[in-house]
Formats: structure tokens, sequence, C-alpha cells
């Protein structure tokens, strides 16, 4: 299992957010003419924290998440929805388990007017256990 597995498993999870994107969560880019709203996210990094000598352990995982709607009113929805799933995130089980989830940053929601849509950024990193 992955961080990126655990985050599907989790997107699946919560009922409200499932609503929203019925399983349009995926890694990489938008594809074109996918219906709205739906979630792509990327790996940022992950680097395992060492102390003395010896791994503890711990990989923090950063992630970026992009998060798109056809309206500014459904983005909001689904950056509640984003947030109420992954905002303080951790599993009592699984392989990588999930210690902590922070999110780091959160960018606009600008309007693009050449796809019309609208976008928001979400940086979140997730300490995940080996």
């Amino acid at each position: 299992m992955s961080v990126e597995s655990e985050i599907h498993a989790r997107a699946a999870a919560v009922t409200g957010l499932d609503d929203l994107i019925s399983g349009r969560i995926s890694e990489g880019r938008l594809e074109q003419n996918t219906t709205l709203p739906a979630i792509v996210y990327n790996r940022i990094s992950a680097v395992p924290v060492s102390a003395m000598g010896s791994d503890v352990g711990l990989t923090p995982t950063t992630m970026q998440f992009g998060l798109y709607a056809a309206t500014a009113a459904a983005l909001r929805t689904l950056r509640e929805q984003f947030l109420l799933a992954f905002q303080r995130w951790r599993t009592v089980s699984g392989s990588p388990r999930i210690q902590a989830t922070f999110v780091d940053n959160m960018f606009g929601n600008p309007y693009d007017s050449d796809v019309k849509d609208y976008h928001q950024l979400i940086d979140c990193t997730f300490w995940a256990e080996d």
C-alpha cells in the first residue's frame, strides 16, 4: 500500500466528498472533458526522517491537490468536504499508517477562462509510518 492508496480509500469513505466527486480523484492531471467536480493530486516530496544515523520510521509525504469545479459555489463546497476528509486525518491501521495530516497551503480559486472552470490548489503533508 501507499499514501496514494490511503488517499483514495479516504476519499471514497467520506460520504460528503464521495457524493461530490463520485470517485473522480486521480494522480497527475485532469483529463480533458472530465465531469466536474474532480480532484487531481501529485506527490511533491517524501523524505524519510533520520535521527542520529538511523531512520525513525516516519516519512512526511507532501501532496498537492487540485480541486476543480464548474462554479465558484461548487468549488467552495468541494473545498469544505475535502478539508473535512483530510484536515488532521489519521489512520489507526494500514500500511502505511498515517499518523497525522496537515494542510500546509491553500492557493486562491481563480477562474480559468480557457477551460471554463474554477480551481484551487491545496498542499497537505501526510506523516506516514513506514
